[in-house]
């Protein structure tokens, strides 16, 4: 049982980085169009 806590707690900081890029991601290319435009 411990080991599989451990083993969901090192997914969920793994799972934080990639997240926050993926919301980068999809950040940037939505702002790049709206400052070509203005």
């Amino acid at each position: 049982m411990n080991k599989r806590s451990s083993e969901n707690e090192r997914e969920r900081v793994s799972l934080t980085p990639k997240s926050q890029s993926f919301q980068t991601t999809l950040f940037l290319p939505a702002t790049r169009p709206l400052s070509r435009l203005a």
